[in-house]
């Protein structure tokens, strides 16, 4: 099963209440949901247990939090911000 792990070098920061993703010369403000996710990419989470985490917070249907996590984890890998491992 696929794992996420984020790359090194990558920050997850809050400041003065609104969270940045920095990532080599890439500044994007994220919400709380989105650094949740990059959070879980620690290299033993895949998109079910990354889902399942979610649900379980934010009580919401499991296909539509899967879709959208599946959306966010294909645009970070996309723009190399995280990494597949096997």
């Amino acid at each position: 099963m696929e794992k996420y792990i984020k790359k090194p070098g990558l920050l997850v920061s809050n400041i003065e209440g609104k969270i940045y993703l920095c990532y080599e010369y890439e500044v994007y403000e994220i919400n709380e949901t989105a650094a949740r996710i990059i959070r879980m990419c620690d290299g033993k989470n895949s998109l079910e247990d990354i889902t399942k985490q979610l649900c379980d917070r934010f009580q919401k249907d499991y296909n539509i939090v899967r879709e959208d996590t599946k959306t966010y984890l294909e645009l970070l890998l996309e723009k190399k911000i995280i990494e597949v491992i096997k």
